[in-house]
Formats: C-alpha cells, sequence, structure tokens
C-alpha cells in the first residue's frame, strides 16, 4: 500500500545515480533535435526528460521542462500529435502540484489532439491519439482528490461511469 499518493510530488524517492543514464539520453536526444531543427523530435525529447521529474515528484521541475517542450512544440508540425501530448503531461504535472485549474487547462489542451487527421504521430510519441484522453482527465482527477468534480463530457465515458461505480463503492465500505 502507497504511503502517499503517487502524484504527490512533494517528495524525492528515486537516488539519483538511477537516473543518470536516461538523464544523458535524453538531453543527448533533446541536442541533436535542436541541431537538426527537428522541432516535434526535441520537444518529445524534452517530455520525456520530464518524466524523471515527474517519476521523482519533483512537479514544479517537469512543470519548466515541459514549458519548454511547449515552446518548441509550437514551432513544430501542427498535424502532428506532439503539442497535445506535451499539454496531456503538462496536465499530469499541474495535477501533481495541486494545481486544478492549471491541470484542466492543459486538458483542454489535449483534447485538439482528435481533431488531427492523417498521419498526426511522429516517431517521438506516435500512440498518443486522444484514445485514452478521458481516462487521463479521470487520473487526474483522482490525483487532485477531486472525485466529486463535475465530470461533463467523461460522465457518458462507459468506463469512467464504471470506475466512478468502483471507487463509489470502495468509498461505502
Amino acid at each position: 500500500m502507497l504511503s502517499r499518493p503517487v502524484g504527490d510530488c512533494r517528495t524525492t524517492t528515486a537516488p539519483l545515480a538511477r537516473r543518470r543514464p536516461p538523464v544523458a539520453a535524453y538531453t543527448l536526444a533533446a541536442s541533436a533535435s535542436q541541431e537538426a531543427k527537428s522541432y516535434d523530435l526535441w520537444a518529445c525529447a524534452l517530455v520525456r526528460h520530464a518524466y524523471i521529474d515527474l517519476y521523482e515528484r519533483r512537479c514544479a521541475d517537469a512543470v519548466g521542462t515541459l514549458s519548454a517542450a511547449e515552446k518548441v512544440a509550437r514551432r513544430g508540425d501542427g498535424s502532428l500529435s506532439t503539442r497535445s501530448w506535451v499539454a496531456a503531461v503538462q496536465a499530469e504535472a499541474y495535477a501533481g502540484l495541486g494545481d486544478l485549474a492549471a491541470c484542466e487547462r492543459a486538458l483542454d489542451k489535449a483534447e485538439k489532439v482528435t481533431g488531427l487527421s492523417g498521419a498526426a504521430h511522429n516517431g517521438g510519441r506516435p500512440r498518443f491519439d486522444g484514445s485514452r484522453l478521458a481516462e487521463e482527465r479521470g487520473a487526474r482527477y483522482l490525483q487532485l482528490g477531486r472525485l466529486r468534480t463535475d465530470l461533463g463530457p467523461l460522465s457518458r465515458d462507459a468506463r469512467v461511469a464504471e470506475l466512478g461505480a468502483e471507487i463509489d463503492a470502495l468509498c461505502t465500505t
């Protein structure tokens, strides 16, 4: 059993030695992508680097890296899903900081992936197509402790309704 929520970013538990190889790899990927002016891949490398901070529950650091990724992604190909993926990961970081408003803004930006058509996915994050955004939104509300938040369109999603029923059953026993 966890002693604190997974998204609680107030403490760090992973030792520095475990994160050095990925940090070096993501730094190299970001540098190479920057030099090649491959903005979408550069943004993806920054997002992957931010995951290290999220894993270590350093959400404020992740927000900074993700802000840079957002700026880089704006210079990339708008027909790709990169910007939406950046926003989805930003939502996770904001939820870890307890910032509901910023989390919701980021989730709303991530929803733009559903309006993309054609080959919207590059090698940086090929599976981000928006099919799991309802689950992401639900997970962020759970992370924020907002189980009773008005879920709007999420309430029509069968998976979210089922999860809500399970949570209600657990809370009443």
